[in-house]
Order: structure tokens, then C-alpha cells, then sequence
């Protein structure tokens, strides 16, 4: 684990890092094929790639899309694994987690006040919605105990996915309507955070210890099998700054990676409560990653089979940097990938030595480490024209 403390920009460091390019492009989207949901859209805009996971086995790959639709594809060939998306989200889509547990189930979030379940077994897709009272910013499945927990305003609700049955409409799977309204809460941890809860995540070991970032510059930490939250309440660290995203890494998951909202970073070891790196700015650290152009951080990754803490950057033209946090806090480039998007990559998959990247270009992008530099595999006709001027999602503006 980290011991030394360093802040600012990272060292400047003379490493060259590996160039990929993409071994496979598939475009998600051409246009809008929601035309009447929303005045919001227009049918000739092409689609943001907003968040990429994989399944708990790592063979299939769930995106979310700036359309209020979700895709799922192969993992490892890109290749769409169902005739259509799913549907039923009425606004933004702000979280999407795979079950630890079960390889076809996968929980959504989304700033229409819902949180849905999928069963991607099912013809219908959504077997369960869970109405909120307040826009769900984030969601995370506990390992396990089928423990979902959900930011919602400045509040951590729970439920139970368990208690979620898909309705039966007849021989045909239900297809019409086959999800239902549910979710009773189990509980609530409140007056923790003073603003919205941006982020909820479970240890991927400890299957009882949370932690919830927020708007008000805190992460949290809980002891979920406690019901009162100021008794569950184990550690908070101030980031001092806005927290977008944070990450567990570590054999005993003992560090926590944060990223703010304005573009500055922080690794801890959560237990004492020590920060190991803090960095203000990622944007004035291209020159230490041999990069012209400001790099704007994605999420970070961690590798339980390597012990390696990564972060993907991207620029403004669709390039992606991969850095590697080292235990003394320097921050090494070791990844490029190259020649794949057109635009800012906006989520980032990591899995078994392979990448997926998803950009407001609408692509998703496989890299290999395992493969030398080659040809792009052409799935579609994905150097058409594409037009410009998107508007960002909310509460999701970085950039």
C-alpha cells in the first residue's frame, strides 16, 4: 500500500507507453430511434456511449447510451447479443452495475426517478422497477445478499433484488408489460452528505462495507449490517472537492481511488484515513504523460490478478492515455490507445488484458495488450459523417 503523500501534478516521467490500436470498432448507433419520447433529441444526432461494465463472468458487455437505451454486446467481439436495446428509462441513465453474483442480471439508475432491474434471460429485459422520489444519481448490487443501494438526492436508500419477481403475461414471456412497480425500502442512510450522492459502491470483498462519494466533497464509508447510519458509519475522507467517481483497489481492498468533478484525483488507504496522492488538476498533466493536449480522466480500473491500479485519460480528439499508479504515488503512462474514436471517450471497460472504450462518437472500441499493433476490424460503416453540438448529459459536465 501507498505510504508517501504527494499532491500537485505528477512527476514528469520518460516512459513510453505501449501504442494500440483498436481490434475491433462497432458503432452503437446511427440516430435516435426513440423519435417521440423526448423533444430533447434529434433523430439525426448520433448517440453518447455514457457508461460501459462487464458481467460478473466477462462475456457480455452492457452499455449505456445518451438515448435512455441500454445495448448489450459480446465482450470480446463487440458482436450485439440481442435484436434490440432495452428500453423503459424515460431520462439520462446515471449508473448501470452488473449483479457479483449472476452473470444475466444488471441494475440501472437514471435521473427519471427509477431504478430498474434487468434479466437479460428474459424477452422483456426489466423485471422490476423501483420508483424514487428524487432523480437516482448512482446504484450498486451487494455481493451476495442481493442488497441494492441507491444515491438519491442526499440520502443512501437500500432494497432487496430478491424480492423482485418478473410478472407472468401469458405463454409469451411477457413481452407486453412484463416488469412491475416494487421496491419497498429497507432502510435509508441519511443526513450523512449534505449534497447529492454521486456515487455508491460495495467492497468487492467485504461484502457489508459501502461507500458513498457526494457533491459536498465526502466518501463515506458504512457497515451495511448496521441499520442506523451514524452507527455504521466507519470512516469518511474529505476530498475536498466534489467526488464523481471512487474505486476499491488493493489484494485487501484497503485503498480507495477518487475523481472529481473538477478533474483532480486522490488514492487513500480508507481504513487510516491517509492520502497517498492527491492531484488538483489532471488537465496540467499532460506534459508529465507526453501529451500535447489536456487529458480529461474516464475511471480507474483495478486489476486484482496483477495488483495494478490504472486510469484512463482521454483527449478531446477520441485518444485514450492508460496511466499506472505506482505504490510510491507517481502516475507512469503505459497504455495509448490510438485510432479508434473520433471524439472524447466517455466510459471504459477493463477486463483480462482486453479494453472497451465508448465515446460521444457513438463507437465502443476493443483493444487488445495482448496483440501487436493491427488493422481495425471494420464491423460497420462507421466513418460516415457525424455531427457535432450534443448536449451533455447532467450532472455529468467535466468537460
Amino acid at each position: 500500500m501507498m505510504a508517501s503523500t504527494t499532491s500537485g501534478a505528477p512527476p514528469a516521467t520518460y516512459l513510453t507507453p505501449r501504442l494500440l490500436r483498436p481490434s475491433k470498432v462497432q458503432i452503437t448507433t446511427l440516430q435516435t430511434p426513440i423519435s417521440k419520447r423526448t423533444e430533447e433529441f434529434n433523430g439525426d444526432e448520433n448517440e453518447y456511449v455514457l457508461h460501459c461494465v462487464h458481467t460478473v463472468d466477462g462475456s457480455t458487455m452492457a452499455t449505456a447510451l445518451s438515448n435512455y437505451q441500454i445495448k448489450i454486446y459480446d465482450r470480446y467481439t463487440l458482436e450485439p447479443k440481442a435484436s434490440s436495446a432495452l428500453e423503459g428509462h424515460l431520462g439520462p441513465l446515471t449508473g448501470l452495475c452488473p449483479s457479483p453474483d449472476h452473470p444475466s442480471l444488471l441494475v440501472s439508475s437514471s435521473e427519471d426517478k427509477t431504478v430498474r432491474l434487468w434479466d437479460l434471460r428474459v424477452q422483456s429485459g426489466c423485471v422490476s422497477v423501483i420508483q424514487q422520489v428524487d432523480e437516482a444519481l448512482s446504484c450498486a448490487f451487494g455481493k451476495g445478499s442481493g442488497l441494492l443501494a441507491v444515491g438519491v438526492g442526499c440520502h443512501v436508500d437500500f432494497f432487496d433484488a430478491r424480492q423482485t419477481k418478473q410478472e407472468s403475461k401469458g405463454a409469451s414471456g411477457g413481452a407486453q408489460g412484463g416488469s412491475r412497480a416494487s421496491g419497498e425500502r429497507l432502510g435509508r442512510y441519511a443526513d450523512v452528505h449534505t449534497d447529492i450522492v454521486t456515487k455508491v459502491v460495495f467492497h468487492p470483498s467485504q461484502t457489508t462495507t459501502l461507500a458513498s462519494a457526494s457533491e459536498d466533497g465526502l466518501v463515506c464509508l458504512y457497515d451495511t449490517g448496521v441499520s442506523q447510519a451514524d452507527e455504521a458509519l466507519a470512516c469518511i475522507l474529505n476530498a475536498e472537492s466534489p467526488v464523481r467517481d471512487i474505486t476499491f483497489f488493493g489484494a485487501k481492498g484497503d485503498g480507495l481511488a477518487l475523481l472529481t468533478g473538477s478533474e483532480g484525483t486522490s488514492v487513500w488507504h480508507w481504513p487510516s484515513a491517509l492520502r497517498a496522492l492527491d492531484v488538483e488538476d489532471l488537465r496540467q498533466s499532460a506534459g508529465s504523460f507526453d501529451r500535447e493536449k489536456a487529458l480529461f480522466s474516464i475511471q480507474y480500473h483495478y486489476d486484482q490478478g496483477t495488483d495494478r491500479l490504472r486510469l484512463a485519460l482521454s483527449d478531446v480528439e477520441g485518444s485514450v492515455t492508460v496511466v499506472e499508479v505506482q505504490p510510491g504515488g507517481e502516475m507512469h503512462p503505459i497504455l495509448r490507445l490510438e485510432s479508434g474514436h473520433k471524439s472524447l471517450v466517455r466510459a471504459v471497460d477493463s477486463h483480462d488484458g482486453t479494453w472497451v472504450t465508448g465515446g460521444e462518437d457513438a463507437r465502443l472500441c476493443l483493444w487488445n495488450e495482448k496483440e501487436q499493433e493491427g488493422q481495425v476490424n471494420q464491423s460497420t460503416a462507421f466513418d460516415r459523417k457525424q455531427k457535432k453540438g450534443k448536449k451533455l448529459a447532467p450532472h455529468f459536465q467535466p468537460y
